[in-house]
C-alpha cells in the first residue's frame, strides 16, 4: 500500500517531492506544464506569505496589495489546473494529481493564513471584492480542505495503485475535525465593526450637513493660481475646513486628503492618457475636475475652484510618484469601485477611506497607521507627517491658510506646516522630561540619605 503524510486536516505532498514527478504521468505536455507552473508559483508565493505571516499584525497596505495580487494569481492558476485536467481533450493522466495538487495548495493557505486572525481578516477582505476575482475563493477553500475529500483522494490513489514516484510518500492519518474558517472571534469582532460602521456613518453624514459658514478660501483665485503652478501629478491635497462639525470628529489636524490626477498634457507627457487604465479618468479630466477622492457617498471627482471651499490647504508629493505613474494610475483604477469604509479599518481592503485610497494605490511608501478599537486606522495626519521623516519620500510643497473676511491669505513655510503636528510630540516630550527630571530628583535623595546614613 502506498502512503500519503497528512498534515493536521489537510493532505501534504512536500514541494520538493511534487517537483520530482515526471512527465510519464500525462499524457499531453499541457498538463504537465500547468501543473508544473503552478507548483513554481506555489513556491514563490508560499516563501512570500510566510514573511507576511511572522508581521501579520502590522501587515501594510502595499503588503496586503501584494498579498491579493499573489493569491488571485495563484488562485486563477489554480483554477486554469483543474479545468485542463478535467477536460476530456487533454487526456490528463491521472486526474486525481490535479485534486490532490488543490488540497496541497490550500493546505499551505490553512496553515499560513487562516490560522493567523489578522491574516485570515484580512484575505476575507479581499474575497469581497469583485474585481479581485477572489469572491469564490472562501469556497474552494472550504471543498479543498475537506476530510472528505482528503479521504476519497487517498482512497482512489489507493485503489488504482498508481506508480508515483518512491519519493512520494502517501500515509493515512486521523484527521481532526476542522474549525470553519470564519471563527466565532471572526464573526463577533465584524458584528461589532457592523454596529460602529453604522453608526459612524448615520453620524458622518450629520455632522457633514452641520455647516455654520464657507470657508475661508472660497473663491480666492490668486490661491487658486498659486496652487496651479505648484501641483503636479498624483501630489496629495489636504483640506481644513472649520466651519463643519465633522472636522472636530476626525483626529489630528487635517480632516480629508485627495489625489491631484494632473492635466491631460501631463498625464500626454507621461504616457498614461490613452492607457486602458486610465479610461475611467479620462473625462473627468477633460472636465477640470482633476482631483480624486473617496468622501462617504464614495468616490468622486471635483474641480480644485470647488474644492477650495476651505479654510486651509496643502499639498504634498511622493517623490517617486512621477516615475512610478503607470502602476499608481493602473492600482488607482483598480480602487474605483470600492464604498467608504465607515469601519475605518485600513487593513480591510473591500472598502476605503480618503487616506486607503491613496495607501493602496501609491506602493511602497511607509504610511503609519495607528492603532484603536483593535483595529488599525489611517488618518489624513498619518500620511502628512511622514512629510517630518528623513528619508520618507513623502515632500512637503506648499501650505495656505486663509484670513477670516478678508481676501488675503497666508503662505505658510515647512516650520508652520510642522507646528501642526508639534502639538502630540511635544506633549510626549515634555511628559518624558517630566519623568527624567523625577527619576533624577529620586536618585539624588538616594544618594543624600545614603551619605546621611554613612
Amino acid at each position: 500500500m502506498k502512503k500519503m503524510s497528512i498534515f493536521k486536516a489537510s493532505i501534504v505532498i512536500p514541494f520538493f517531492v511534487l517537483l520530482s514527478l515526471s512527465t510519464t504521468l500525462f499524457a499531453e505536455e499541457i498538463c504537465y506544464n500547468a501543473f508544473q507552473e503552478h507548483l513554481s508559483l506555489l513556491k514563490k508565493s508560499d516563501d512570500f506569505i510566510s514573511k507576511l505571516e511572522s508581521k501579520s499584525s502590522h501587515i501594510s497596505a502595499f503588503e496586503i496589495t501584494r498579498l491579493q495580487k499573489d493569491l488571485t494569481n495563484r488562485f486563477k492558476s489554480l483554477k486554469y489546473v483543474l479545468k485542463t485536467f478535467n477536460d476530456s481533450k487533454n487526456n490528463c493522466t491521472p486526474k486525481v494529481l490535479s485534486t490532490a495538487l488543490a488540497i496541497y495548495d490550500f493546505s499551505l493557505v490553512e496553515k499560513n493564513i487562516f490560522n493567523d486572525k489578522h491574516m485570515r481578516r484580512v484575505v476575507n477582505s479581499l474575497t469581497k471584492y469583485e474585481r479581485y476575482e477572489l469572491t469564490d475563493y472562501l469556497d474552494y477553500h472550504k471543498k479543498y480542505t475537506s476530510n472528505k475529500l482528503i479521504k476519497k483522494v487517498l482512497r482512489e490513489i489507493e485503489e488504482n495503485n498508481f506508480i508515483l514516484p518512491s519519493e512520494l510518500i502517501i500515509e493515512k492519518t486521523e484527521a481532526p475535525v476542522k474549525t470553519p474558517i470564519h471563527k466565532i472571534a471572526d464573526s463577533t469582532l465584524e458584528g461589532s465593526k457592523s454596529i460602529i460602521g453604522g453608526l459612524a456613518r448615520a453620524w458622518g453624514f450629520l455632522s457633514d450637513s452641520l455647516k455654520w459658514r464657507e470657508g475661508h478660501l472660497k473663491n480666492n483665485l490668486t490661491a487658486i493660481s498659486l496652487l496651479e503652478k505648484n501641483l503636479k501629478p498624483l501630489d496629495l491635497i489636504y483640506e481644513k475646513r472649520s466651519f463643519l462639525l465633522s472636522d472636530y470628529t476626525i483626529p489630528g489636524h487635517w480632516g480629508h486628503v485627495g489625489i491631484w490626477l494632473g492635466s491631460k498634457e501631463e498625464l500626454v507627457e507621461l504616457g498614461v492618457w490613452d492607457q486602458e487604465y486610465f479610461k475611467p479618468f479620462q473625462s473627468f479630466v477633460e472636465e477640470g475636475m482633476n482631483i480624486l477622492e473617496i468622501r462617504k457617498e464614495g468616490l468622486n471627482f471635483q474641480s480644485l475652484s470647488t474644492f477650495i471651499n476651505l479654510d486651509e490647504i496643502a499639498i504634498n508629493r511622493v517623490a517617486s510618484a512621477i516615475s512610478r505613474a503607470p502602476e499608481i494610475f493602473l492600482e488607482l483604477n483598480l480602487q474605483i469601485d470600492k464604498k467608504y469604509d465607515f469601519k475605518f479599518d485600513a487593513n480591510s481592503s473591500d472598502k476605503i477611506t480618503c487616506s486607503e485610497l491613496i495607501a493602496f494605490s501609491y506602493g511602497d511608501v511607509s504610511w503609519k497607521g495607528s492603532k484603536a478599537l483593535n483595529q488599525v486606522n489611517l488618518r489624513p495626519d498619518d500620511l502628512a507627517i511622514l512629510t517630518l521623516k528623513k528619508d520618507s519620500g513623502v515632500q512637503f510643497i506648499l501650505y495656505l491658510k486663509g484670513i477670516k473676511n478678508s481676501e488675503e491669505f497666508k503662505d505658510l513655510d515647512y516650520f508652520e506646516w510642522k507646528n501642526n503636528f508639534k502639538m502630540k510630540k511635544s506633549k510626549n516630550q515634555i511628559q518624558e522630561k517630566e519623568i527624567v527630571n523625577e527619576r533624577e530628583e529620586e536618585r539624588v535623595l538616594k544618594d543624600e540619605n545614603s551619605a546621611e546614613d554613612s
